[in-house]
């Protein structure tokens, strides 16, 4: 029991996940953290404990930009790893919206930043 626990942990962590859920949650709470104001907005532990966001606001710029490329551009990958035909219909649903979700910010981003830049490569 305990060698499967490990290997769920490391698989969650480090490898594959076991399920596109498995993946998209780590994925949307890593995101959250780091931008501070969209945690705030969606309000989940706002006047709690773990409330450790609030009043702070997210790094703008070129490099903050670049970064989110890059994270965008590693999500976008790691739901690759799916074949989109092979999960049932509410994995499907949860495949396009992280697949649309990051594109679409690379592509809103791109629009308005200074220089054109896909996540995507």
């Amino acid at each position: 029991m305990p060698l499967v626990v490990v290997y769920s942990v490391y698989r969650i962590s480090f490898g594959k996940p076991l399920t596109i859920n498995q993946l998209a949650n780590p994925q949307a709470i890593l995101f959250l953290v780091k931008n501070p104001e969209l945690f705030t907005q969606v309000g989940i532990i706002d006047g709690t404990i773990l409330d450790f966001h609030s009043g702070k606001l997210a790094a703008v710029g070129v490099e903050k930009r670049e970064q989110d490329y890059a994270t965008m551009a590693r999500y976008i990958k790691e739901v690759e790893w799916f074949e989109r035909s092979r999960l049932d219909q509410q994995d499907q649903l949860t495949y396009d919206i992280q697949l649309d979700s990051g594109r679409w910010r690379c592509r809103s981003n791109t629009l308005i930043g200074s220089h054109q830049k896909a996540c995507t490569q």
